[in-house]
């Protein structure tokens, strides 16, 4: 069995952006119209259109990308999303990063053998670290009570000023 090129264009992914820029220019909406309108970078939408799947995202946001454009030109391109999500797009990306098993049992990250953390990696750790913070936050706002389970509060004492 041949091996696949991966950097050879998608021809469902050119036919789906050559489809994407057509209409927009018919609604005579420049690029840069339509990626405000959209909140997309002019790149990602250049990529798009062109069919350019070394300048995109992971196939699935590719998918999800291309229907919001379609829906905001008001065309229907269900058909070559199919064809798309059929493609090698759908495989291109996974077969180019190794995957890595989970480290079973180690308490040695990933980012320590020299590999970054990741999107997913960088957001959980700032999630734990502001779980810490809020967390010694509230100690400092509302000490833990050192009474026990059945006891009542007790009122705090008041001192009368001397006379």
């Amino acid at each position: 069995m041949a091996a696949e090129n991966w950097s050879a264009p998608i021809p469902q992914l050119v036919q789906l952006g050559e489809t994407l820029g057509k209409a927009r220019r018919d609604q005579n909406l420049s690029l840069e119209e339509l990626a405000n309108r959209l909140r997309l970078g002019t790149e990602q939408l250049t990529a798009l259109e062109a069919g350019d799947h070394a300048h995109l995202p992971e196939a699935v946001f590719v998918v999800a990308q291309a229907k919001r454009v379609a829906g905001a030109l008001g065309i229907d391109v269900s058909q070559q999303i199919s064809d798309l999500q059929g493609s090698r797009l759908m495989r291109v990306k996974r077969r180019q990063v190794p995957v890595t098993p989970l480290l079973r049992g180690s308490a040695t990250a990933p980012s320590s053998q020299g590999r970054p953390l990741g999107g997913l990696g960088a957001a959980l750790l700032l999630l734990g670290a502001g779980a810490g913070a809020v967390a010694a936050l509230q100690e400092k706002i509302f000490p833990p009570r050192r009474q026990g389970p059945h006891q009542r509060p007790q009122p705090p004492t008041r001192t009368r000023p001397r006379a």
